[in-house]
């Protein structure tokens, strides 16, 4: 490990990412249940693991030295989170969903 050590991750990911997940999951089931003001809300969290793969894909293709195998795992898995955040934020975004939130 590096010298953040472990408990400098366990920090890092106590203080933001779950809580971010926990509200992700938070709002998607309110958008589920019919909630109007979870649509909006969960686009804008699903604008950041979006906008953090941007950034990182566009500075790993033009840094990286994407002829190691952990480059190009990182880039994929970076690929998958921006198509993944960028499909649901379209999926919430979309006039059916909205319809069913009665936001029309």
């Amino acid at each position: 490990m590096s010298a953040f050590g472990e408990v400098g991750w366990l920090v890092f990911l106590c203080a933001f990412v779950i809580p971010f997940g926990v509200a992700l999951v938070r709002n998607g089931a309110k958008v589920l249940s019919g909630e109007p003001e979870a649509g909006p809300r969960l686009s804008q969290l699903l604008m950041v693991p979006a906008g953090l793969s941007g950034v990182a894909i566009g500075s790993m293709v033009a840094q990286a030295d994407l002829d190691t195998s952990q480059a190009q795992n990182q880039l994929t898995g970076f690929i998958v989170a921006f198509v993944l955040s960028a499909a649901a934020i379209v999926l919430t975004e979309a006039r059916s969903t909205k319809a069913y939130l009665d936001l029309l």
